[in-house]
């Protein structure tokens, strides 16, 4: 078995590898040309790997036929030599030296080397007791080195015992010719071998004749015989497989090229309907400034319906339109965006003026555009995009004026913010002189003091008798306690009366400051100074102190040193008096009783920072996006002009107005950032 798996082993490799070969091209295809083998080519291969596996099994079955007829030819010829030599006569004791023995020795010699292919040659003979015993086994050079070395390649002696069974030897013993197709293995080695039986000159069947055909040689000429077949046979696998990968790509490229260019179709029909839908223009031209394609937007943009034939070239082009700067400046047709282009200019979004006198119309363009490269970087055309950008423009003009107007307004706003302020403080102020000027009326209303012209009309009654009334008239003698406790009462209405007079003193004052404040920043509006920032903000809560003292709003400071600014202190008295404010209403619509203002000053980043921080009711979420937009309020009676004025003031100024909250509930923090140095801002 081990000899005919060696003798097929070159089929059965084929086998393996052609069906792998052809395993792995049909996965490759899938994965990387998106197809597969025909059916076609899967018949093909199995018919070829059944044609390879008959075609090998006939030549090797050939060859072993070969070597056989041959062996067995060779064993007769031998055979017929040595029985005419007398082999027959030749006793089965023989002594070494016998002269027969010793002839039919080198005849076996010389035979032996005639026949390379042969690798030894001797004769058995059968004793009446069965045994198989040697009697002719020369010397043997098995490894053709020229030289007998070894025990393996002596001489073997006449009447050794040959112990192995083989039925192809019992075979011959029996008269008949015989090979072994299965090896046999002796002390010599593994043979095939061909016996034939001898026979005396009277005819009878004396001895058998083997000849040894090594066993790996035989079964490596049987597989070379094979693998000549497989080999050719290979070679038409590999043409097949070659044939049918090359098929398979060529019809999957043709495929992906019929996919692609139907998809290419596709995308160019959807791209030409992209383009001619497109609210932009579009415009196409060669290098040499032949306007090759208009979409539709372009042509409507231009009055036309179709390209006029009199409108294919720039130059043409120049003679029916009209184009300006911005400014009004006329634009010659070398500085159309289009030359420009053409020339290698990249253009974005250039504004320009365009008209066209026979139709009367006038509109604002903005062109785009470039040159298109190959991919050798050599321009092929230029594309310019148009955009009709009148109505923006217009809009945009307007939008600039409702700008400054917004300012405007936003800058009276936030005067009237500081103005309320003021007027708000001043009417708490008021509220005490009025407290005061009451208490001090309703004391002059009350006083004891009434009574003193009664006691006067008394004593100028009795002026004649005061003697007399004093010490006999009942009223007399009371008049000395009535005027002691009128002159304690006296003394506590005068210590009343001095208490309110003080304070309406001090209200006064105050609403002296007030109004000196808010009079000394609104004559130095619009001016930039340099500005103590502590200084400012002490003013804006003094302007502030008794609207915060009403809500019950507690004031914290928290100022680090830092540099002045140079500022319009107006501008950032407007800001912080909005903030202050609003941190007083956020804190006022809680119920907590530590209702807390902190305002802090700070450095950063050559900036100065205030940041007014309340423990108020927060900012949702939602909100912080929104809560410098022109109009937004969560206040029930708010305009939405305070954080939004207060916004772009401090733009104005070259800083910024910042927000965080961390929401609902969890209070606010507006932080105001003021340059050290004046900005172009405002």
């Amino acid at each position: 078995m081990a000899v005919l798996l060696i003798a097929h082993a070159e089929f059965i490799l084929f086998a393996v590898l052609g069906a792998a070969a052809f395993g792995i091209q049909g996965f490759w295809l899938r994965r990387a040309k998106a197809t597969h083998l025909p059916w076609l080519v899967w018949i093909l291969a199995a018919v070829l790997t059944a044609v390879t596996g008959l075609l090998a099994v006939q030549a090797g079955d050939r060859e072993r036929t070969r070597i056989q007829k041959g062996t067995q030819d060779f064993a007769r010829l031998y055979g017929s030599e040595i029985e005419k030599q007398g082999h027959s006569r030749l006793a089965s004791d023989a002594a070494p030296d016998d002269p027969l023995y010793l002839e039919l020795i080198a005849t076996e010699k010389r035979w032996l080397a005639l026949s390379p292919s042969v690798n030894d040659i001797y004769t058995l003979r059968k004793l009446p007791d069965g045994r198989n015993v040697l009697i002719v086994d020369s010397e043997t050079d098995y490894d053709r080195d020229g030289k007998y070395e070894g025990e393996r390649e002596q001489r073997t002696a006449v009447g050794e015992v040959y112990g192995e069974t083989i039925p192809t030897l019992e075979q011959a013993f029996m008269g008949k010719p015989a090979f072994s197709v299965e090896p046999i293995t002796d002390r010599w080695g593994t043979w095939v071998s061909a016996f034939v039986p001898l026979h005396a000159l009277d005819g009878r069947m004396e001895a058998v004749l083997g000849v040894d055909f090594d066993a790996a040689t035989f079964a490596e000429t049987i597989a070379a015989a094979e693998g000549r077949v497989v080999g050719f046979m290979s070679a038409v696998q590999i043409v097949l497989l070659a044939a049918s990968t090359l098929t398979s790509v060529l019809r999957a490229d043709s495929v992906d090229r019929r996919r692609a260019a139907e998809a290419l179709r596709k995308n160019e029909a959807q791209l030409q309907t992209i383009v001619e839908n497109l609210t932009d223009g579009v415009i196409v031209s060669d290098l040499d400034g032949r306007l090759l394609h208009f979409n539709r937007a372009a042509l409507s943009m231009h009055g036309f319906e179709s390209l006029p034939d009199d409108q294919r070239h720039l130059a043409e082009f120049a003679r029916t339109f009209d184009l300006t700067e911005m400014n009004g400046a006329a634009l010659p047709p070398e500085r159309w965006p289009l030359a420009r282009i053409l020339r290698g200019e990249n253009l974005r979004d250039v504004a320009v003026r365009g008209r066209q006198s026979e139709a009367g119309w006038e509109r604002v363009f903005s062109y785009s555009g470039s040159l298109v490269h190959d991919p050798a970087g050599r321009p092929q055309f230029a594309v310019v995009t148009i955009s009709d950008i009148t109505e923006r423009t217009s809009s945009e003009a307007e939008l600039a004026r409702a700008h400054r107007d917004l300012v405007d307004v936003s800058r009276h706003a936030g005067r009237a913010e500081v103005a309320t302020g003021v007027l708000h403080n001043v009417g708490n102020v008021l509220n005490s002189v009025n407290v005061a000027a009451t208490c001090v009326a309703d004391g002059v209303r009350q006083s004891k003091l009434r009574s003193l012209p009664r006691a006067v009309a008394l004593l100028r009654e009795h002026e004649q008798d005061l003697g007399a009334f004093f010490s006999r008239d009942p009223r007399g003698a009371r008049f000395p306690e009535y005027l002691a406790q009128l002159a304690s009462q006296f003394a506590s209405e005068q210590s009343t009366t001095l208490t309110e007079v003080a304070r309406l003193q001090t209200n006064i004052e105050h609403i002296k400051d007030i109004v000196a404040a808010q009079q000394s920043y609104a004559k130095v509006s619009g001016l930039a100074e340099k500005l103590d920032v502590a200084g400012l903000v002490e003013d804006t809560l003094r302007m502030s102190a008794e609207s915060l003292t009403t809500h019950r709003v507690q004031v914290v400071r928290e100022f680090a040193p830092v540099p002045p600014v140079i500022v319009d202190k107006h501008k950032v008295l407007q800001i912080l008096v909005n903030l202050v404010g609003n941190a007083k209403h956020a804190c006022a619509a809680t119920d907590r009783p530590d209702r807390t203002v902190t305002v802090r000053i700070f450095n950063g980043d050559g900036t100065v920072k205030i940041a007014v921080v309340d423990n108020g009711i927060g900012i949702p979420p939602e909100n912080l996006q929104r809560i410098f937009n022109h109009g937004f309020t969560t206040k029930p009676t708010g305009h939405g002009f305070g954080l939004h004025s207060g916004a772009l003031a401090a733009r104005e100024i070259g800083g910024c107005l910042k927000v965080h909250s961390e929401g609902a509930g969890r209070g606010a923090t507006f932080t105001l950032v003021l340059p050290l140095a004046p900005s172009s801002a405002g």
